[in-house]
């Protein structure tokens, strides 16, 4: 029942994405402008991309009707019948106009939000990876798909999936989905059980190029992770070592519980506001001579917490006195590192 209903959903999706197709705008080649004529947008559309993505979006329910009432050729047919869907999947970001909204996902507060949950981050990978399986995967199923012929000898005619001796070309969608990531994160993270491998040139030619790209895409992945686990173990330590501080200082100086619980609160927001922030090394950009441009560094001081630093009458008597060479030349911007 969970695989019909993404079915359906995926299905939906299409028909959706087929919709929204006569109204996305493009870039014309000769122009270099944003096309929005309706008119020219569907013609380009009708013109391109339309039977593909109505043969992906309909043909694979009538060829299922006609593999379920039939066999053999028929279910052949309905296999191969499935092969555009493949593609259509890799398309179907271009339902969030992703373009578009990316600027808005990266300036809404649910999205900063986000990127500073470091889980967040490691599930941002492993989904990644997940991805690229994925996508792998398709592949790995079309290579043997495309073996119109003699597609009983590829990984398809040849694994078996139950004990009525059911091979998985002729099982549902979801199991020769399932067999075909399984291989594929095999390769990647080099485990290799063994119980499915190429056959064909072909299918020996494309596990060649996936252990190479699966070998580059894994290691990323993985050193991306292992960057978050220790940034992460990193901040804990010195959080740790300033807590240890906060109570010794305490207790040395023998304060009541409120002050201490004062302090204890503030060092925890001022941990969560600050986490992922080194002001010493900004301070070293902000001084290198080669670093921030000049022109960069004169917009700076007044775009500084919206404007209202510069606006400071404190601020406003430093720069004054700063005529006569009293403060360094980058004032505003060291103050800035130093407020909380």
């Amino acid at each position: 029942i969970g695989w019909l209903v993404c079915q359906r959903f995926v299905d939906a999706s299409f028909l959706i994405d087929m919709c929204l197709q006569f109204f996305y705008t493009y870039v014309d080649s000769k122009s270099g402008k944003e096309e929005d004529n309706n008119y020219k947008i569907a013609c380009r559309y009708l013109k391109n991309d339309f039977a593909v993505d109505a043969i992906a979006t309909f043909v694979p329910d009538i060829a299922q009707i006609a593999a379920e009432s039939s066999s053999g050729a028929a279910a052949r047919s309905a296999r191969l019948a499935r092969l555009p869907r493949i593609v259509r999947l890799m398309r179907l970001s271009r339902l969030m106009h992703v373009r578009k909204v990316e600027a808005y996902l990266k300036a809404s507060a649910f999205s900063k939000y986000v990127t500073k949950i470091k889980s967040s981050r490691i599930i941002g990978s492993a989904l990644g990876l997940l991805l690229c399986v994925h996508l792998f995967a398709c592949g790995w199923y079309l290579c043997a798909a495309l073996h119109s012929e003699d597609w009983e000898e590829t990984w398809l005619g040849r694994r078996v999936v139950d004990n009525g001796g059911t091979v998985v070309g002729y099982a549902p969608s979801g199991t020769q989905w399932i067999h075909s990531m399984h291989f594929v994160l095999t390769v990647f993270t080099t485990v290799g059980f063994g119980d499915i491998g190429p056959r064909t040139n072909a299918e020996i030619v494309y596990v060649f190029f996936l252990m190479m790209i699966g070998a580059v895409v894994n290691s990323i992945i993985v050193s991306s992770m292992i960057g978050i686990l220790t940034g992460i173990d990193e901040v804990s330590a010195a959080f740790v070592s300033k807590k240890q501080l906060v109570e010794a200082f305490a207790h040395h100086t023998k304060l009541d519980p409120d002050t201490v619980g004062q302090l204890r609160s503030w060092l925890h927001i001022r941990h969560k506001e600050t986490s992922g922030f080194d002001s010493k090394t900004m301070r070293k950009l902000l001084l290198d001579a080669g670093g921030i441009p000049r022109e960069l560094l004169g917009i700076l001081p007044g775009a500084l917490y919206e404007g209202a630093l510069i606006q400071n009458a404190f601020v406003q008597v430093c720069l004054s006195a700063n005529a006569r060479h009293v403060l360094p030349p980058r004032f505003a911007l060291l103050l800035a590192l130093e407020l909380t």
